[in-house]
């Protein structure tokens, strides 16, 4: 059958070559197993290789070899006074415990709320990742390890690898900055749209105690706004201030309600 279709037999050498392969190409765009395994029996295929017995250990090793040189390149990008400010987080000297504040979202909406935000994307900020730190570097995978990092304990962390260790809070920070930015907008509008719905309800309950206050005063405006239409050329003072004066003083003169006759009981006689 190898002869008739023209495949040869796996050797070590092979095995390496595809690990390598999948590291280089396969990895940095796709994270789950199966799709790994399903590219390297398509490599074998145009290789005209007969797929090694070892696809397992093959996806296990590229992984990890694919991760060591992730970790490694974030972490020299990162520079050494990031990864100073980077491993405060886990170390929480200040006692702010702002890794726990990262991971949190923002609660109800409000003036406090929106000031704790900016407070947190401003910490973020001040660690100074680089602008390029994943500039060629995959958002889904990027996403990955901010979700790695996000069930991670403090403990996990500081157990971790160093390179490894750094890569997962650089990714974590890096995703919230650009979470907390966008939560922020819908924060802001969420706060104006309140505030508005308040203003607005606050003009109606004014505008409906104003005109319980003087009876009448809405025929007082329709006939001022027909005014206006049957003398559009005349001026204000003309044409409408005469019109209100005369209706405001014509109802303050008239009684709230008219006066009830006497009240007299029948005579006997009646």
């Amino acid at each position: 059958m190898r002869e008739a279709f023209g495949f040869r037999e796996s050797t070590r050498g092979d095995e390496d070559k595809l690990a390598g392969w999948l590291a280089e190409e396969v990895c940095p765009v796709e994270l789950r197993n199966e799709q790994l395994r399903e590219a390297l029996l398509v490599r074998c295929r145009v290789e005209r290789i007969e797929p090694p017995g070892r696809i397992d250990r093959i996806v296990g090793s590229a992984r990890a070899t694919f991760e060591q040189r992730f970790c490694e390149r974030t972490t020299v990008r990162l520079g050494a006074a990031c990864r100073v400010r980077l491993a405060g987080l886990v170390d929480d000297e200040d006692g702010r415990n702002l890794l726990a504040e990262l991971k949190s979202d923002p609660g109800q909406v409000g003036l406090e709320t929106l000031l704790r935000e900016v407070d947190k994307l401003t910490a973020i900020r001040e660690i100074g990742l680089p602008a390029d730190l994943f500039a060629d570097t995959s958002e889904k995978l990027v996403d990955a390890w901010r979700a790695r990092a996000a069930r991670s304990y403090p403990s996990d962390l500081k157990a971790a690898a160093v390179p490894v260790r750094m890569t997962l809070l650089a990714a974590l920070c890096w995703m919230r900055t650009s979470e907390i930015t966008d939560a922020l907008v819908d924060l802001l509008i969420s706060l104006v749209h309140k505030i508005n719905t308040r203003a607005d309800r606050r003009v109606e309950r004014e505008l409906t105690e104003d005109l319980r206050r003087v009876r009448g005063k809405e025929a007082i405006l329709f006939r001022l706004a027909q005014a206006a239409i049957d003398h559009p050329d005349d001026t204000v003072h003309d044409a409408q201030i005469p019109l209100r004066n005369t209706q405001l003083s014509s109802t303050a003169d008239q009684p709230d309600r008219p006066p009830r006759p006497p009240c007299t009981r029948p005579s006997i006689q009646d």
